[in-house]
């Protein structure tokens, strides 16, 4: 069964590759990313994480599939962002079933490392943060949603340059503001929204969607018609 209405198509049959970290024994239940990785996780800590998974296991909608083939420069993308990132890949023979997700290796490796209180938590990431945050509002992951305000304004991982000390609000409020009014996340997005108001205009030449820009200008525009209280 696949939690979402479109499936992985099969392609050219190659093995099965499995996430070194989540792996066979670490769990009792088997999901299979949309790039053919493979991870085992336990299902209780899935059931007391995420309301969509304890509605599924509760009312008995978890029929498995046998793990869908998957075309070879799929897994090899797979297992190329899994080793750019701390975890990594082994080939194991197939497991018997597994739950077919859409999100790719990546994101579901960044998802079950913020349901298992075992793990580490990576740092935020621009390249990877829209994915993990989508996904948490699919599975009701509050707690992702919780960090993701907390650790904004704290600090980020930049992907090409590591920069310690300066939070993603500073380096980059537009791309805040964005994520912060997509998942319904209020009072980090007015936040932002102030940060780029009083920032430089630098902050403005960003890759994010057209539409945060004209609500930028819009709030730039009621900004300037308030009264100065100072004077």
């Amino acid at each position: 069964m696949s939690l979402d209405s479109e499936e992985p198509q099969a392609a050219t049959i190659t093995s099965i590759r499995y996430s070194k970290i989540f792996c066979e024994g670490y769990g009792d239940f088997r999901l299979q990313s949309s790039d053919g990785v493979i991870f085992v996780f336990p299902q209780w800590l899935l059931s007391y994480s995420s309301p969509v998974f304890q509605d599924m296991f509760q009312l008995g909608d978890s029929k498995l599939e046998v793990p869908k083939p998957i075309p070879e420069e799929d897994t090899q993308a797979a297992t190329a962002a899994l080793s750019s990132s701390s975890s990594s890949l082994t080939s194991l023979p197939q497991p018997p079933t597994a739950l077919q997700v859409t999100e790719d290796a990546l994101t579901l490796d960044l998802v079950l490392r913020h349901i298992d209180p075992r793990q580490v938590v990576a740092h935020i990431n621009e390249k990877t943060i829209e994915k993990l945050l989508e996904a948490a509002r699919k599975y009701q992951l509050t707690a992702i949603m919780s960090w993701f305000e907390a650790e904004a304004v704290k600090h980020v991982e930049h992907p090409e340059n590591p920069t310690p000390g300066i939070s993603l609000m500073t380096y980059n409020p537009l791309l805040v503001l964005s994520l912060a009014t997509e998942y319904e996340l209020p009072h980090l997005a007015q936040r932002a929204a102030c940060a780029l108001i009083g920032g430089s205009s630098s902050l403005l030449h960003k890759d994010v969607e057209e539409d945060m820009m004209v609500w930028y200008h819009e709030a730039l525009q009621q900004e300037q018609t308030l009264p100065d209280l100072g004077q």
